[in-house]
C-alpha cells in the first residue's frame, strides 16, 4: 500500500447515542504500521509499531428532506 495516498474508513449510526452512557458512543481507531527500509545496498525492517485513540462521539437523528413537491 502507498504511504502516500489517502485511505478512509467509515461506520453508519443507525441509533442516536443519546441511550449510550453519557449520552455518546465511544470510537477507538487503531493504526498498525509495518515499516520497511532500504538504502545502502541493504533492507531490513522494523517490529510493527500499533497506535490507539479513543473519542466520544455524539451521534444524533436527522430526518431527511424531500425536495419533490
Amino acid at each position: 500500500m502507498d504511504p502516500a495516498a489517502a485511505s478512509s474508513c467509515s461506520h453508519t449510526y443507525k441509533v442516536p447515542s443519546n441511550g449510550q452512557p453519557g449520552g455518546m458512543y465511544e470510537v477507538r481507531a487503531t493504526v498498525t504500521w509495518e515499516i520497511g527500509w532500504v538504502g545502502g545496498g541493504t533492507s531490513g525492517s522494523v517490529d510493527p509499531v500499533t497506535t490507539t485513540a479513543t473519542v466520544p462521539l455524539r451521534v444524533q437523528r436527522s430526518s431527511a428532506l424531500n425536495g419533490a413537491g
